[in-house]
């Protein structure tokens, strides 16, 4: 995930049965200690399709719009 911040993503949708679990987590990478948070906009789409994360994705705007990546783990 340090590699995800340095390229500077601002958005991780998190599809599948543990995605709540691995949302909490890359929250809590990207706070850190506190001492130098990360912004960075998550969700969880547990029990939804890899398509329609990818939809709800494309239709984020402002800070949060740009071109969507999947990266299957």
């Amino acid at each position: 995930m340090a590699a995800w911040i340095s390229e500077g993503v601002v958005f991780l949708g998190i599809v599948g049965a543990d995605a709540v679990e691995l949302e909490e987590v890359a929250d809590e990478v990207a706070v850190g200690d506190g001492t130098s948070p990360y912004f960075l906009l998550t969700t969880s789409h547990p029990g939804e399709s890899l398509v329609d994360a990818i939809a709800f994705a494309e239709i984020l705007e402002g800070e949060y719009a740009g071109p969507v990546e999947v990266v299957e783990l």
